[in-house]
Parts: C-alpha cells; sequence; structure tokens
C-alpha cells in the first residue's frame, strides 16, 4: 500500500512538472512525508490536542515540513482514534481514510502564497496529505520507528551521477541525508553509494537487476564494516549498513533507472558494477 502511494505521488509529481531542479525538489517533500511518521501518534483527550504528551505532527528533529500546521488538527484527531478507536468498534481503516479526507478537505483552503510555487498550493498539499496518510505501516515501536526513518531517509540521496571511480561528477553527494542530518557510517558508505548510483543509472542496461544492486551495495558496505577494529563499532557498523540497503529497498524503485543514463556505455562504468 505504502510503495503504491508512494509511487502515485511520484507520477503525479512528474506529470506536473519536467524540470530537474523541481523533480528534485519534490522528491525530498515524499522524504517529508516518511519522516512524519516519528511523530503522529501521541496520546491524546477529549477536545483531541490538550494532553501533555501530544505534539501534534511532530517532525523528527523539529524540521519544518510544509502544511504541518494545517494537518496538526487532523493528527490530533488520528491520534485519538488510534488509541480509542477499537474500543469504539472503529477499524484502523476507518480512522487512516478519516484522516486523509481530513487533511484533503483542508487542501481545498490553501492558495498558491502558501508555497513558493505558483499555482501548485492545492497540488502540494495533496501530495503531502498523501505522504502523511500512506506512512502508517511502521512498527509501532518508537526506537524501531525511528529507525527506519532515518533508514527511508537515506534512500532521497543515494542516487547521482557518476564517473570513473564512481565517484567524480560534479552532480553526484555520496550517501547524502536529506537536511545533512549526521547518520552513524556515512562516510564509511559513501564508496558504496557512489557504485549503488552507478548500478541504478546502468544495471537495466547491463542486464543487472535492482536487487541484485541493492545485494551488492550491501556486500560493499559489510565488506567496509569489517575494516573497523573495534568488534561493537563493527558490529553497530553492520547494523545501520543493513539499515542503509533496507531504505533502498523500501524506495529505491523511484530511482531505477529502465532508461540508461547515455554515460553508461563509457568504459569505466564497469569497474563499478557488480
Amino acid at each position: 500500500m505504502v510503495l503504491f502511494s508512494l509511487n502515485s505521488l511520484s507520477r503525479i509529481m512528474f506529470k506536473t512538472e519536467s524540470n530537474l531542479t523541481l523533480y528534485r525538489r519534490m522528491r525530498l517533500s515524499l522524504v517529508f512525508g516518511v519522516c512524519i511518521v516519528a511523530g503522529l501518534v501521541g496520546l491524546l483527550t477529549a477536545q483531541c490536542d490538550r494532553n501533555d504528551d501530544i505534539d501534534g505532527c511532530s517532525i523528527p528533529f523539529g524540521l519544518h515540513t510544509p502544511f504541518k500546521l494545517r494537518f496538526t488538527p487532523s493528527c490530533y484527531k488520528h491520534d485519538v482514534c488510534y488509541f480509542c478507536g477499537a474500543a469504539l468498534g472503529i477499524s484502523k481503516t476507518t480512522c487512516d481514510d478519516k484522516f486523509y479526507n481530513e487533511m484533503n478537505q483542508e487542501c481545498k483552503n490553501v492558495s498558491r502564497k502558501d508555497v513558493d510555487r505558483q499555482n501548485l498550493g492545492s497540488l502540494f498539499c495533496k501530495v503531502f496529505s498523501g505522504s502523511y496518510y500512506g506512512m502508517k505501516f511502521f512498527d509501532s515501536s518508537t526506537r524501531m520507528r525511528l529507525s527506519l526513518v532515518f533508514g527511508v531517509c537515506i534512500a532521497a540521496g543515494l542516487v547521482g551521477l557518476v564517473t570513473a571511480q564512481c565517484n567524480r561528477n560534479g552532480d553526484i553527494n555520496g550517501c547524502s541525508i536529506p537536511f545533512g542530518l549526521p547518520l552513524p557510517f556515512k562516510q564509511k558508505f559513501t564508496p558504496s553509494c557512489y557504485k549503488h548510483d552507478v548500478c541504478y543509472f546502468c544495471g537495466a542496461a547491463r542486464a543487472i537487476s535492482r536487487s541484485r544492486c541493492d545485494a551488492k551495495f550491501l556486500t560493499d558496505m559489510e565488506n567496509a564494516c569489517r575494516g573497523i577494529g573495534n568488534s561493537q563499532d563493527r558490529e553497530k557498523c553492520s547494523k545501520w549498513a543493513n539499515r542503509y540497503k533496507g531504505a533502498v529497498r523500501l524506495g529505491g524503485f523511484l530511482y531505477y533507472k529502465k532508461k540508461p543514463k547515455n554515460w553508461c556505455s563509457e568504459s569505466w562504468v564497469s569497474g563499478c558494477l557488480p
């Protein structure tokens, strides 16, 4: 359901504007949506917003997300529905549908001045409402939810244009993380990310599947972890390698290119592929 939601949003965005800069910005909107999941559930009271434990549509690290304030009342009600719905015979699906419908209703009140891009105010709002709505498959454990959020956020920055040593082109930024979040082992995994980027751009033309690209990505990261002397740090590195790999398995389908880039035929590419 979530993958379908993300794919649908991606299609909407591509149809809206073909400009690459806009695509990159809108791609991050999906990440914003994914990050929201860490704060969607809190303990609420009768008026949906008065308990000290709640914080609305909270975003990790206090990141600013468009339409957060608009959607906060909907988040409050959705939290109450999750905590109390079962006792009242209300299903999770009913809670989620009500949440989505209320956000979309709020989007009707959005004007283009709400965002920086003309004529896209309402569309952007609906894109974000879909992102909020689509992220409720995560484990309810706070710690697990956050680890998954970290992982999924990585996916936004894993793909870039690369060259001879898989890292020289000015367009790439390695294992980039939105907002510069300092995720563990980012620097150590960067060479693996470069190779993975090449694989996503050029693999299809050489009969290399996305699964194979991702498997090689994990192998490369685990090999990097083996160079760590401290056993505890080595174990942590391995766990993060699996999170990075999990991120691309979840979100990477948006970036695996069936149509290769024109530079994929160059001789250096083979050295970056499985």
